[in-house]
């Protein structure tokens, strides 16, 4: 069996050890006093990414801020940037009584000239939530969940359907249209 030297981080010591243990360390005594060595003596200064402020983490944890805050306002910019169009308060508006609704509900509420129950549910019958017209004409409101569900499992036949024809058809982990449509007139 091959065999290779190795030095043991804790002590310094030469040892052998085969590649199916994977020994770090030369005994099991020095492995237990490498795990309790002071927190002060493995840790390294790291600048949060957020703030800049610098800190104290060690290897196993390795953390990048100084806070869960800092944690939280770092991902937040970058959940922005990366999709700006996913930025929950453009979906947004604020009613005459100051609550806060999507702008979808919003709009439909207006054209209705109703508040919508909290049971109602505005499905988006092109499938895009960003696409919100004036004039609601996107928009299918679903008496309950239940409704909402059945609307979209009968998207799912249809889809089912399309693929038996031949009008779609699923490649590369997507459904591209097969053939060029021409839509009845």
């Amino acid at each position: 069996m091959k065999r290779f030297d190795r030095n043991c981080p804790h002590c310094g010591k030469p040892f052998q050890t085969t590649p199916s243990k994977n020994q770090r360390y030369c005994s099991p005594r020095c492995s237990a006093l490498c795990r309790v060595i002071p927190e002060k003596h493995r840790s390294f200064i790291k600048a949060c990414l957020e703030c800049g402020i610098t800190f104290k983490t060690v290897p196993s944890i390795n953390k990048k801020f100084c806070s869960q805050k800092c944690c939280a306002v770092y991902y937040g910019k970058m959940r922005r940037v990366k999709n700006p169009s996913n930025n929950s308060r453009s979906r947004e508006k604020r009613t005459k009584d100051g609550r806060r609704v999507l702008l979808s509900r919003y709009l439909m509420e207006q054209k209705l000239g109703r508040c919508l129950k909290p049971t109602e549910i505005l499905h988006h019958i092109d499938i895009d939530e960003q696409n919100n017209p004036e004039d609601c004409s996107n928009y299918y409101v679903c008496p309950s969940l239940q409704s909402h569900m059945f609307t979209h499992s009968s998207l799912n036949k249809t889809v089912k359907e399309l693929l038996a024809i031949g009008i779609i058809q699923f490649k590369g982990g997507k459904y591209i249209v097969s053939q060029p449509y021409f839509p009845l007139r």
